[in-house]
Order: C-alpha cells, then sequence, then structure tokens
C-alpha cells in the first residue's frame, strides 16, 4: 500500500506538518486494486515513525474530511473545524447548525448555536459574539452567530446534518457541476 497526502485544491503534494488529503494506492489487491484513491480524510503527514517503518506516519486522528468543505469568501470552511471550535468554547453545548446562503452573489454562513440549559439568556449575545471571534481567529473568516435557546435545533438519531444548505437550488446545481 502505498500514501500520500495531496493538497485536495490544487492536487500538490503536502510538505511534513501540513494538512492536505490522504490519497491511497495498492498494488497488492488482484480483485479491485486500488489507483490514486482519494479517501476525503484531511490528515497531517510526518516523516517515518520512531519505530522504523518507513510508511508515512500520521500523528494523531483525522482532522476532517474533504467533502465536508464550503467556501466561504476564499476561504475553505470546514465543519469539522468549526465544530472543533464551538467545542473549546464554555457555555455552549454540542448543538449546532451551519446555516449555508446566498446574499448579493456571494456565499454565506451562519452558525446556529445552543448554549448549556443552565446559561443565562441575558448573556446569549455575548457567547454569540465570543464563538464568532474564536472562530474568526481559528479559521480565518467571520462567520455570524447565532445563541439559540436550549432545545431550539434539531436532534438527530442517525447521522446528525450539521449543513443547511438554503441557497436557491440553481446556485447549488451550479456549483456541484
Amino acid at each position: 500500500m502505498f500514501s500520500w497526502v495531496r493538497d485536495p485544491e490544487t492536487g500538490e503534494e503536502v510538505p511534513e506538518g501540513g494538512v492536505g488529503e490522504n490519497i491511497l494506492t495498492s498494488f497488492t489487491n488482484n480483485a479491485q486494486p486500488l489507483l490514486n484513491y482519494r479517501t476525503h480524510d484531511l490528515v497531517r503527514p510526518y516523516g517515518s515513525c520512531e519505530c522504523g517503518r518507513t510508511w508515512t506516519f500520521f500523528r494523531g486522528v483525522v482532522l476532517g474530511r474533504t467533502d465536508f468543505m464550503v467556501t466561504i469568501r476564499g476561504t475553505n470552511v470546514y465543519q469539522s473545524a468549526v465544530e472543533n471550535v464551538l467545542g473549546g468554547i464554555p457555555g455552549l453545548s454540542s448543538h449546532y447548525e451551519l446555516i449555508l446562503t446566498r446574499e448579493k452573489g456571494l456565499d454565506q454562513m451562519t452558525v446556529r448555536a445552543e448554549p448549556l440549559a443552565d446559561y443565562p439568556p441575558d448573556d446569549y449575545p455575548a457567547l454569540g459574539a465570543t464563538a464568532a471571534r474564536c472562530i474568526r481567529d481559528a479559521i480565518r473568516v467571520r462567520l455570524d452567530v447565532a445563541v439559540l435557546p436550549p432545545g431550539t435545533l434539531p436532534r438527530y438519531e442517525l447521522k446528525t446534518r450539521r449543513i443547511v444548505d438554503q441557497r436557491p437550488r440553481e446556485v447549488r446545481y451550479a456549483l456541484e457541476r
């Protein structure tokens, strides 16, 4: 199995310590060989392991997915990156949605988040401002943050749907082609 990490947009190989998509090639599987198989997993490659293996070594976990990416004002915004930032803000629960709209020809994203159940409602605007600042500092894009009362956002039993695309259908179709 051969693995390398490439930038999902340019296709260029990512240097050690950078973030890119893990791509696999397997010459040993006779039933169905994997040639340049795009996993859509974002990883950070490091050199070989201290144990002596020469394979590409990924320290940590999968950082996100390329197929959960939206470009907002020229910046790639990953759902997992927003989730990581929101998870580090005291007072916010794990319930959030990313609302994607189109205004004046540009894609816009609004984060709707819920606070913890005992969080005072008078402090929701300050919590939203803190979340917006943390997102801007971490991801380098300004996103509006709306803090809603607990229990407002939908709950899902299976796979959670976090990105809600409210752009006009013709815009979504044109971008998917």
